[in-house]
């Protein structure tokens, strides 16, 4: 496949992330995971759980974003830097109506990084995770959010992935898309008249 890599879960409701398809594999895993609903993936679990689209390669430097479809007290977020296979080891955010934060597990040990700002994400907002170098950035419909940018140098690299927590289908993330940030900027081809301007000595330095 080619980056960017995309999902909108269009598929069974109530069935297992990793089951709808096997693009998806889980880092961290308790319960039943992440589901589809409504043609969106929702939270069916306890604590945090992470996964990481497996179908394609990354960069160290790397975005995972979503959009929030619904959102209430259960939480959904994106991923990114996710170790291969279940290992326990990513940058990940967990965004519901209420309390929001940004986390990292390294070797299956949970650490909080920053907090958002209480009720800060609504409906239909469109939330963004970022790794470039030590950098973490989260953006909420584009630009910086209340977690702005955050240093930490646990994870080098990964895949982009999706998280979640909690237990309800009325918080759902939809419309996933992972990537590489950066890249050659676009060539465009200067117009005919341009290069002949150019050939003339008279324009020429």
């Amino acid at each position: 496949m080619a980056l960017p890599a995309t999902d909108t879960f269009t598929g069974t409701n109530n069935q297992n992330l990793t089951t709808y398809s096997a693009n998806w594999t889980y880092n961290v895993l308790v319960g039943t995971a992440l589901q589809i609903f409504s043609n969106a993936l929702r939270p069916n679990l306890t604590d945090d759980s992470v996964a990481h689209w497996n179908a394609d390669t990354f960069n160290a430097d790397q975005y995972a974003k979503g959009t929030l479809v619904a959102i209430e007290a259960a939480f959904m977020g994106c991923a990114v830097r996710c170790a291969s296979g279940a290992t326990q080891t990513a940058y990940y955010t967990v965004i519901s109506s209420g309390t929001s934060w940004l986390n990292k597990y390294v070797a299956g040990t949970a650490t909080n990084i920053a907090n958002f700002g209480l009720g800060e994400y609504v409906v239909n907002d469109i939330h963004q995770l970022e790794a470039e170098g030590t950098i973490l950035r989260s953006k909420r419909n584009g630009v910086l959010d209340s977690i702005g940018a955050q240093t930490d140098s646990s994870i080098s690299s990964g895949f982009a992935g999706i998280a979640g927590a909690g237990n309800a289908t009325l918080t759902r993330m939809d419309n996933w898309e992972g990537g590489n940030l950066g890249g050659a900027p676009a060539v465009f081809p200067l117009p005919d008249y341009i290069n002949q301007l150019l050939q003339n000595p008279v324009y020429r330095m």
